[in-house]
């Protein structure tokens, strides 16, 4: 017993002197590092409606937010953790929620302009994006489009000037175009094909009553913007053609008028605003996308995913659709994860937050996100690769397998180096490698049309789902961000609220009366696109091609 006292003291005395060794800061987290979390560890998130995998019997919580907790608590050292996801309708809503400071959340995933508004109002936080934080999305995010995203100029909260990229881990891309029914009753193909080369098509008294409109004052200002400066979009397009601009000042060009937002513009657009009413079926947030397949209507102001959507929903119905992103100019948009600021968040959530985007980052859960949503993922990487060969490249069926003997002669090349290619670079000296140019029958559609001059000119603006979710990088050259209004927001709100309050043609009122009957059955109609979006999926899954878009 003596001797064992002796030992207890011995060793306490050791202890106490190698607690007298200094050890570096490194070297306590490294070991920290090591040791399992057993507390319980909540992230929460918000995201925007039905923009996340998810299975129909999953409920509340997502299938993805399930499978996240399962590798979390496998494979790090955290052991006991829950995701708290919760959904809202649009970016206004979510700063609406974070301006009260009534919510916390860990991760949201707001659109560009919205990123920019919230780091000016300082409620967003820089992120640490070194590879080893977020090894996936360096990896693997497109680096054509990631750059895009993170170029954006935005202001932190004391004024210095910084980038959205600072802020922001992308999540979802797309365009703003014209889906179309090109054989709706009383449309002529060749007189509709060649309106949808531009955004004049809304105007146009060939499609009264048929065209609906977003319910949203960003996208259908952008839309009516390119129509208000439409002859100063095609002369410097003219230029580009030419050779007289190169794609950067092209771009640029396009991105300043799609800035403008002085007293003057906003005068005119109101302008342009009140003769497209007049044209219009009515305005819509959500309906449209069904609406065009179920015949109501027969074009609509749409987002490339909605538009993706409708077309998988077309192909149940027998319903061939197109879209276009006409030529003088539309815009590209940008979706990404940011963190809020917050004085309760502890170090342990923020780690878990990183861990969850570099998960949503891997291909292989990208892939499930687009199948699920119809969007078009800042991720490549094989996998996705893999997916859009099937669904789009006829040298392969539907289960990824590449066929014998296809004559690509017969098809459309169509280079997506641009996104898939992690050595890409715009200098004319890069080389594209063949593994990322697909081959199909259809991109853009077969079709010629007379300009005013008399000029055949081919189609450049109308196309299938693969153009819809992959637009060419020429295509994406005339596409700008539609960036935050600023100190004008209030005007631009201002000239849309009176131009929702005046008097609506009868098909408008007409509309907004089926509108109101509709929402007494949301809680049904979210059950039945549950339902319909997941047989899509597993039709996808299961092999069905929608290569026929």
């Amino acid at each position: 017993m003596k001797k064992r006292n002796l030992a207890l003291v011995f060793g306490s005395l050791s202890l106490c002197a190698f607690a007298l060794i200094p050890v570096s800061k490194e070297t306590l987290k490294a070991v920290a590092d090591e040791l399992p979390i057993t507390d319980k560890v909540t992230l929460y998130v918000m995201n925007m409606e039905d923009y996340i995998y998810s299975e129909e019997t999953d409920g509340d919580t997502p299938a993805f937010c399930k499978e996240f907790i399962a590798w979390a608590e496998a494979n790090t050292k955290f052991k006991n953790i829950d995701v708290v996801y919760d959904t809202t309708d649009t970016n206004e809503t979510l700063l609406t929620q974070l301006q009260t400071g009534k919510v916390h959340y860990d991760l949201i995933c707001p659109s560009d302009y919205m990123i920019q508004k919230m780091a000016r109002e300082d409620l967003i936080q820089k992120l640490d994006k070194r590879d080893t934080l977020l090894p996936n999305y360096d990896e693997y995010a497109s680096k054509y489009i990631r750059n895009r995203l993170d170029e954006i100029p935005c202001t932190d909260g004391n004024g210095n000037a910084a980038t959205v990229g600072e802020y922001a881990v992308g999540y979802m891309w797309g365009t703003l175009g014209i889906l179309f029914n090109p054989d709706y009753k009383g449309f002529d193909y060749d007189e509709l094909m060649a309106a949808m080369q531009y955004w004049h098509v809304l105007y146009d008294k060939s499609y009264s009553g048929t065209i609906s409109i977003k319910d949203s004052m960003r996208d259908t200002y952008a839309a009516v913007l390119m129509e208000v400066y439409k002859e100063d979009l095609l002369e410097k397009r003219s230029e580009w053609e030419n050779d007289e601009l190169s794609d950067e000042d092209y771009h640029q060009a396009i991105q300043t008028i799609f800035d403008k937002v002085d007293d003057e513009t906003i005068k005119e657009v109101g302008k342009s605003l009140e003769t497209l009413k007049g044209n219009i079926y009515g305005l819509e947030v959500d309906s449209g996308k069904s609406d065009i397949v179920q015949g109501r209507i027969g074009i609509n102001l749409a987002w490339s995913g909605d538009a993706i959507y409708s077309m998988e929903l077309g192909e149940e119905n027998d319903v061939s659709l197109l879209y276009s992103i006409p030529l003088n100019g539309s815009n590209i948009w940008f979706d990404a994860w940011v963190m809020p600021k917050s004085a309760s968040r502890s170090s342990e959530q923020e780690e878990l937050a990183y861990l969850f985007l570099d998960y949503l980052s891997t291909p292989e859960n990208a892939v499930k996100n687009v199948e699920s949503t119809g969007y078009t993922s800042f991720i490549g990487g094989q996998e996705m690769l893999d997916l859009m060969r099937s669904w789009y490249d006829d040298r392969y069926d539907e289960e990824g397998n590449l066929l014998p003997d296809v004559d690509t002669s017969e098809l459309t090349a169509v280079d997506l180096n641009y996104f898939f290619n992690p050595n890409y670079s715009s200098d004319t000296s890069f080389t594209p490698s063949d593994e990322y140019i697909f081959y199909t029958e259809e991109y853009l559609v077969d079709f010629t049309y007379e300009d005013e001059e008399g000029n055949e000119i081919d189609n450049e603006a109308v196309g299938g789902a693969f153009f819809c979710q992959y637009p060419d990088e020429k295509t994406i050259t005339r596409c700008a961000v539609m960036k935050d209004y600023g100190d004008q927001n209030a005007k631009v709100l201002k000239m849309w609220e009176k131009f929702k309050s005046s008097d609506l043609p009868v098909w408008a009122i007409v509309l907004f009366v089926i509108e109101i009957v509709l929402l007494l059955g949301l809680a049904l109609f979210l059950i039945i696109n549950k339902k319909l979006k997941y047989r899509l999926r597993v039709k996808r899954k299961n092999g069905v091609s929608t290569k026929g878009c």
